[in-house]
């Protein structure tokens, strides 16, 4: 005051110098603030690189660790390694062939010598006093058993051809006797050389019943036996003695009473056993005691049929081919 300054003076000195204080701090953190946001934002930057590279490495190695599934076409696509087994590979059995001759019976034939599987389909014709039979037949060679070759075969078909002069009901009668043939079967055991020697007379139209072997089997060689009670109608011939030759060779089933010198006997044809004709004669009058009501059973083979008296009287042929107790009672006369 004595400087002459005023009361109002000082205190306005000293209010500005109040006022100062702040302004100079304000000042001050005005020009350090800029400095510590910097340093805040570059520490962030460099966090989050830091982190940003910590999580790229964990997932690269997260990605690289897992296998990446296949699709189904790109493991249908990878083969199967390859390894060496130290098991042998079994071989596959060789399918087995019949040689089809069809309808060639030389291949047939040429096959047999050798007992090679074949097979063939074979008709045969034969003309017996007129009639013409054709027979269609399977054959087939099933191979060696036991040193012995197997020899098929069965009948397919037969088919008659009868000469105008066969009464109709003969034809009826042996179309049914021999459609119960078709269907028929068997087998022989052959040595390989008679088997193709057979089959070479056959082509020749050599037929006859020794050719096939005593070992055989099946109901191709089944014949119905004398004694079983059949169905049979038989000719009456009455007593022509002609009329009967005439069913002699087809061996159709006929009856005839011949009367001749005080003796009377009836002869029945009974039909086919295999190749064979069946003849029966039975005395109904006769001289000598104990011939009447005897019976004897003839078998005539199909080449004889035409001639079968002049077979059956030969004495040799007759001991051979006929049996019962009238042919036993004739050679005991004879022999005497």
């Amino acid at each position: 005051m004595a400087n002459g300054w005023q009361t109002q003076d000082i205190e306005g000195c000293f209010n500005v110098a109040n006022l100062s204080a702040p302004i100079e701090q304000d000042l001050n953190l005005s020009t350090k603030a800029p400095i510590k946001i910097w340093k805040i934002i570059i520490a962030s930057l460099v966090a989050l690189a830091i982190i940003g590279g910590g999580v790229y490495f964990a997932t690269q190695k997260l990605f690289n660790s897992r296998e990446v599934p296949k699709l189904p076409n790109e493991q249908a696509q990878q083969l199967p390694e390859e390894t060496v087994s130290s098991t042998p590979t079994q071989e596959l059995p060789v399918a087995v062939t019949t040689l089809d001759c069809k309808q060639d019976f030389d291949c047939f034939i040429q096959a047999s010598q050798n007992c090679k599987l074949v097979k063939v389909n074979y008709t045969a014709t034969i003309d017996l006093f007129g009639v013409k039979q054709t027979t269609e037949s399977f054959f087939e060679i099933k191979g060696n058993e036991a040193g012995k070759c197997n020899f098929y075969l069965r009948t397919e078909k037969i088919d008659l051809a009868f000469p105008a002069s066969v009464p109709p009901e003969v034809i009826s009668q042996q179309k049914d006797m021999y459609k119960k043939l078709e269907g028929r079967a068997g087998s022989c055991e052959f040595i390989t050389s008679d088997l193709t020697a057979m089959l070479t007379r056959w082509k020749q139209g050599n037929f006859s019943a020794g050719d096939l072997p005593a070992k055989c089997q099946g109901t191709y060689f089944k014949q119905p036996s004398l004694g079983e009670k059949q169905e049979v109608n038989y000719a009456d011939c009455g007593s022509s003695d002609l009329c009967f030759s005439d069913y002699v060779k087809t061996c159709a089933p006929a009856k005839v009473i011949i009367s001749n010198q005080g003796l009377t006997y009836i002869e029945t044809i009974e039909g086919y056993e295999g190749s064979d004709c069946i003849l029966t004669l039975v005395y109904t009058k006769f001289p000598v005691p104990g011939f009447v009501g005897e019976k004897m059973t003839c078998k005539v083979p199909k080449s004889n049929l035409a001639n079968f008296k002049d077979y059956l009287q030969g004495e040799k042929t007759m001991k051979q081919s006929c049996e019962g107790p009238l042919i036993d009672l004739i050679i005991q006369m004879g022999a005497e």
